[in-house]
């Protein structure tokens, strides 16, 4: 799935501009894990949950797992 960075500060970024890794965790998901999770209809939902919560993902990642986690709380029946 490759790697990704979070944007904290907006601004333009210019071919041949370096980008500076700041802080790297074990506890954070990887790329693969979030798009696994999130296009398993039967993800574990306590993950989700807990994806939903975490400081590492931007606001629309903690979002759509926010969405997700509830959504799957009013349909348990589904899965």
């Amino acid at each position: 799935m490759g790697w990704y960075f979070r944007v904290i500060e907006s601004g333009i970024v210019s071919p041949g501009d370096s980008l500076q890794l700041i802080d790297r965790s074990e506890t954070h998901p990887t790329i693969e894990q979030l798009w696994r999770t999130r296009l398993d209809p039967a993800a574990n939902p306590a993950l989700i949950r807990a994806w939903a919560q975490h400081p590492a993902l931007g606001k629309a990642w903690r979002a759509k797992f926010t969405e997700r986690a509830e959504w799957l709380a009013r349909n348990p029946q589904l899965f």
